[in-house]
């Protein structure tokens, strides 16, 4: 009887051992396959992070040169409205200066 319980005790070992390098193996293939797919979302986010970057770089360039583009049609228009505006007192003036040359009183 303490025969058949030590050869069970032993057999049990064996068996807890099997059980144990199989699950280690299967441990490894899963760690294994989760390193892949880590190296493979890797590849793709750095790749999708270029493009995004990317598309970031060129959404600003184009907002920049519209606000740019905006900023000096503002800033040629203001000075339009000055030029009719202050050439309107610049011909007065002449016209001023020019009379009284005319007139003798300079």
């Amino acid at each position: 009887m303490i025969n058949d319980v030590l050869s069970e005790i032993i057999k049990s070992e064996g068996q807890a051992e099997d059980i144990v390098a199989t699950a280690r193996e299967k441990a490894g293939n899963i760690l294994a396959e989760v390193d892949d797919e880590c190296a493979k979302m890797q590849v793709e986010n750095k790749e999708r992070m270029k493009t995004l970057r990317e598309q970031i770089q060129t959404e600003s360039e184009k907002r920049a040169e519209s606000e740019y583009n905006s900023i000096v049609e503002e800033s040629k228009q203001t000075c339009a409205k000055m030029i009719e505006e202050k050439g309107a007192l610049v011909d007065k003036a002449g016209e001023y200066i020019f009379g009284r040359i005319l007139d003798g009183n300079f």
